[in-house]
């Protein structure tokens, strides 16, 4: 199919982009196997905006100049790209003309210095000897001069621990989001691109001052606490929970945390979509999960909830009403 035929000027539902995305990224993963092979297409002849979207998927990897031999598998190859970039791309391709495409493929995300698949860590040593941590599904921007230390954290979260040498280096080291500046005072704290327009961070040793991109006065933020801010405002501060930065150590930490926002939580670090009904969603949990088996995570929550794990495919799991 050429380009230009495989997009229309129709809308695609978001619903259906999911599904397309959640498909791509298990693909990512591994090959496609026969049964999987056959639910893909049974899932493509559901309706025309069912293989429409699957099509702007094709188009996607023809761009990406990595489709494997035999389309079956539609493997994403050595393209490190998790289901949430998948998604942002498939709304545009299923829409766009071709001409915006590459225009689209030229945005920072894809050309960042390191950055995670979903459900990966990554430990990176910088220039100056501090320590840099990429959670799940995120990417990070060097722009480092001689008289500043910039990352720019292009999606997802991270972490950064200063070197030891570093309150004597007279550059800054700055943290850049969409919505400001997070400055270093020599110290350990975690950024995260929280998707509801803001910006979070939390500090666990010494301090930072939040920058707001608006402008306006920098926020102190001491050890212990955790806010959020946008390009505006900075929101009030409180003490954060001690399972913050649990997920350096591979871990999910839930203390009578809602099901709802546990599962969307544990969706981060899994290729594919998870949801949970909202008729389970106010149950209440507890625990430490290690976050190496996802998997596992969801049969311990049907094993002591009042709930089922309903898997429609590998890629589609819904936490639901037993």
């Amino acid at each position: 199919m050429s380009r230009s035929a495989a997009v229309s000027d129709a809308a695609v539902s978001p619903p259906i982009l999911d599904e397309a995305a959640g498909w791509l990224a298990l693909a990512r993963q591994r090959a496609l196997d026969a049964d999987e092979a056959a639910q893909l297409e049974a899932w493509r002849r559901r309706s025309a905006a069912h293989e429409q979207a699957w099509q702007a998927a094709l188009e996607l990897q023809r761009m990406l100049r990595d489709v494997p031999p035999g389309l079956g598998a539609e493997v994403l190859g050595r393209h490190r790209l998790d289901r949430r970039s998948v998604l942002k791309s498939l709304a545009i391709l299923a829409v766009a003309a071709p001409a915006g495409y590459a225009a689209w493929l030229q945005a920072p995300g894809w050309h960042a210095d390191y950055r995670t698949a979903t459900g990966e860590r990554e430990d990176v040593t910088l220039p100056d000897g501090s320590r840099l941590t990429l959670n799940t599904a995120s990417a990070v921007r060097l722009a480092w001069s001689d008289k500043e230390r910039r990352l720019v954290l292009v999606e997802g979260e991270i972490l950064v621990a200063t070197a030891a040498g570093s309150k004597s280096d007279p550059r800054a080291l700055l943290v850049e989001t969409a919505h400001g500046t997070i400055r270093a005072l020599g110290t350990r704290f975690s950024v995260r691109e929280t998707g509801d327009g803001r910006t979070g961070v939390s500090v666990f040793a010494d301090a930072v001052a939040v920058q707001p991109g608006a402008g306006g006065p920098a926020h102190r933020l001491e050890a212990g606490n955790t806010l959020a801010f946008d390009r505006l405002r900075v929101f009030p501060a409180a003490a954060h929970d001690t399972g913050a930065s649990a997920w350096t150590r591979g871990q999910l930490v839930s203390r009578n945390q809602r099901l709802g926002d546990f599962v969307a939580e544990l969706a981060r670090y899994r290729p594919g979509v998870l949801r949970c009904d909202p008729a389970v969603a106010d149950l209440r949990l507890s625990g430490v999960f290690q976050l190496e088996d996802t998997d596992r995570i969801l049969d311990l929550l049907g094993e002591t909830l009042p709930v089922r794990v309903e898997r429609r495919a590998p890629f589609w799991v819904t936490v639901t009403v037993r």
